[in-house]
């Protein structure tokens, strides 16, 4: 079985939005496969989580659930965005990503 089928993101592989919606990501890693919760970068980077405008909520639901919310999408939110996860069994790092796009008004 392939280990990226344990991790999900939603919407992948592309997402293309306006200026000024309001934009939600999800990341979905399979209980017992990961440890601990997903965890999100844009363009390789760690994400810097912006007060108000971005946050990200974590749960666990039969999965462990990231969700990146960003509010009134800027041009400079468009990256390639990816979840994150360390495999349990051999500590090694997944990836999913999506690319956000965003169009001007």
């Amino acid at each position: 079985m392939d280990p990226y089928d344990d991790l999900v993101v939603k919407p992948a592989p592309q997402l293309t939005r306006n200026e000024g919606q309001n934009i939600t990501l999800s990341c979905e890693a399979s209980l017992g496969v990961f440890k601990g919760a997903p965890v999100w970068t844009k363009d390789k980077k760690t994400l810097k989580i912006e007060q108000g405008r971005m946050n990200v909520k974590n749960w666990t639901d039969q999965k462990s659930i990231s969700e990146l919310h960003i509010q009134n999408a800027m041009s400079e939110d468009a990256g390639l965005y990816e979840c994150n996860a360390v495999k349990d069994i051999d500590g090694r790092n997944y990836q999913k990503a999506t690319r956000l796009t965003i169009k001007s008004k």
